[in-house]
């Protein structure tokens, strides 16, 4: 493996109402209406429009917005002013940092973060460093964290141009590690750890899409790469290995177009010609525009990444200005019809490739001007920018990395102090340390069932619950295996309130039920849940006759049996408990 440096950012929903008004943080499907807007980018504090958001600005694009009716109000539509910050999901962001060993700041300033693809209707995403310099511990070290932020969450996309408000404003906390990863796996390990940090605090969003990890990466001579979007944690290592991959690939590109004297302007300078298109069988509609790319011949089918070309990066770029992709010089040109004489008609060379494009005219220039762009970069190596994450673990370009010069003060919230008081407040809440829980459990559950729990949605009610009742193990094993059982018969297990498991565990200590009847009374309790019947735990053990078995009545049934535990177990499966039965047959 390659030397390089690596951070991860992960980015997760909190458990509460939205950052700037009081509209549930809820994904809604019925619709009330849509907007229409564009966005332009405005210069940061430092007197600079940002690169990337200029970048943005250029495609001209216009944005449709869905609007919801409880989950987004005037706030999401840019209508008016934010009201004050949301205090529990401050307090939630402040645990994470005390968690993570951070300093805290004295105030919390909100920024403006200049972002103007279409993900927020203002253009701009609210933004506040609450904690910087912490630290975790993992299997290979100290990973020191750079900064704990609290922002309000992207608008969700529907489709191409069309976001939906819903998602907008939900609150975040963002986690910045420092680059003292120190391989593939180990990144992977600090994501897990983070993840499993955030739902232990019992305070965070669970479900697909309620965290992302965005993976920074460079090498030696290369650049810092951001790949946003790593959604499944078995796939980080791959990004990093695809993108260290991709960042060598482009150094030898470098050097191999230095060495045929190729320079800036014998690219940047390249017309771009709207090309006769007659004599070839093209299938796809309008004016073919084309730019000669100088001695670039073989180049742009090199292999970057698994299946990625530098072809395919520049149809990236394409992509960004509503094309399906690009026809360049080193494709087997025949398959789309195109003759000899484009060759000619771009006064191209022997060694020399071209890209060409087939749609709008306006659109086309801008897009090839970005491409040619992209290959003068080429000379440098590898361009700073934000990518992609690909599901099979390679990435695709989005636009360039984003700077400092993106934000300014918000002026419309006014800074919090973090009181002392407001911290020891925060403290008295705090589950504890993650390292010294997971090894409490593992003790007290065995190493893979802690594992799971500590992950599962029902942490936080395990923990409350075996307070309560003294068979631990009994509760971790029915929320993460019993209830797999109860869902793949089609139940929705969310149905049964926190009041309801604490009859059901009860009646288990009770000695009301056995173990193996745990998942028959549930499937039963949701059964009749469904139809409205209304029937406890008590009604349903009573009328089903999974009444437990034990003591003297069990005693009885093995003598009868002559401890023959199969015959026991076919005829009483549901009501005995095997452990008891094997106990009792042992003496």
């Amino acid at each position: 493996m390659a030397e390089f440096k690596c951070g991860i950012e992960i980015h997760q929903r909190l458990d509460a109402h939205k950052l700037f008004c009081n509209c549930e943080s809820i994904l809604e499907e019925q619709e009330v209406a849509r907007i229409k807007r564009r966005l332009r980018a405005v210069a940061g504090e430092l007197g600079e429009v940002d690169r990337a958001a200029q970048a943005e600005v250029e495609k001209e694009k216009e944005y449709t917005y869905i609007q919801y009716p409880r989950a987004a109000c005037l706030v999401e539509l840019d209508c008016e002013p934010p009201h004050e910050l949301n205090r529990r999901a401050l307090s939630i962001v402040l645990e994470i940092c005390i968690l993570l060993k951070c300093d805290i700041v004295d105030e919390v300033q909100i920024m403006r973060k200049t972002v103007v693809d279409g993900s927020n209707t203002s253009g701009f995403q609210r933004t506040a460093i609450v904690g910087m310099n912490g630290s975790m511990e993992t299997s290979m070290g100290r990973v020191g964290i750079g900064g704990v932020c609290i922002e309000e969450e992207s608008a969700g996309i529907a489709e191409a141009g069309v976001f939906q408000l819903d998602r907008l404003g939900i609150p975040l906390v963002e986690i910045a590690t420092d680059t003292s990863i120190k391989s593939p796996e180990h990144a992977k390990e600090v994501a897990e750890k983070l993840g499993s940090m955030l739902r232990m605090t019992g305070k965070v969003q669970r479900g697909i899409g309620t965290i992302r990890q965005d993976v920074n990466i460079s090498i030696p001579e290369g650049a810092r790469v951001e790949i946003k979007g790593a959604q499944e944690l078995v796939m980080i290592p791959i990004y990093i290995e695809e993108e260290i991959q991709r960042q060598k690939k482009l150094i030898e590109i470098k050097e191999e177009m230095r060495m045929r004297g190729i320079t800036r302007e014998m690219i940047g300078n390249a017309q771009i010609k709207v090309l006769n298109r007659e004599k070839w069988n093209l299938k796809f509609t309008g004016s073919v525009l084309g730019v000669k790319l100088a001695e670039m011949k073989g180049l742009l089918g090199m292999e970057l990444q698994k299946g990625r070309r530098l072809g395919t990066e520049l149809a990236d770029h394409a992509k960004a200005f509503g094309f399906r992709g690009i026809i360049h010089s080193d494709e087997d040109l025949g398959k789309y019809g195109i003759g000899e004489d484009v060759w000619r008609q771009l006064d191209c060379g022997a060694e020399d490739g071209f890209v060409l494009i087939v749609g709008d005219e306006i659109r086309g220039r801008k897009a090839l001007q970005a491409i040619a762009k992209r290959c003068v970069n080429a000379l440098e190596g590898v361009p700073e920018e934000t990518r992609r994450a690909n599901p099979e673990g390679t990435s695709g370009y989005l636009r360039p990395l984003s700077g400092k010069a993106r934000l300014y003060p918000e002026t419309d919230v006014p800074p919090i102090m973090i009181e002392k008081s407001m911290l020891e407040q925060v403290k008295g809440g705090i589950a504890g340390d993650i390292d010294e829980k997971k090894k409490e459990l593992e003790e007290l559950l065995g190493r893979e069932l802690a594992l799971k729990i500590i992950k599962s949605k029902k942490f936080h009610l395990f923990e409350k619950l075996r307070k309560e009742f003294k068979d631990a193990k009994f509760i971790a094993t029915t929320f993460e295996n019993v209830l797999v059982g109860v869902r793949r018969k089609g139940f929705d297990v969310e149905k049964i309130g926190e009041g309801e498991w604490e009859e059901f565990f009860k009646l288990f200590e009770q000695g009301k039920f056995a173990r193996s009847a745990g998942e028959d009374l549930l499937v039963l309790f949701l059964e009749s849940k469904k139809k409205e019947e209304k029937k406890g735990f008590a009604h349903l053990i009573e009328e089903n006759n999974l009444e437990r078995i034990t003591g003297s009545a069990l005693a009885k049934i093995i003598e009868e049996e002559k401890g023959n535990v199969g015959n026991i177990m076919r005829k009483y499966g549901k009501r005995v408990d095997g452990e008891e039965i094997k106990s009792k047959t042992l003496k």
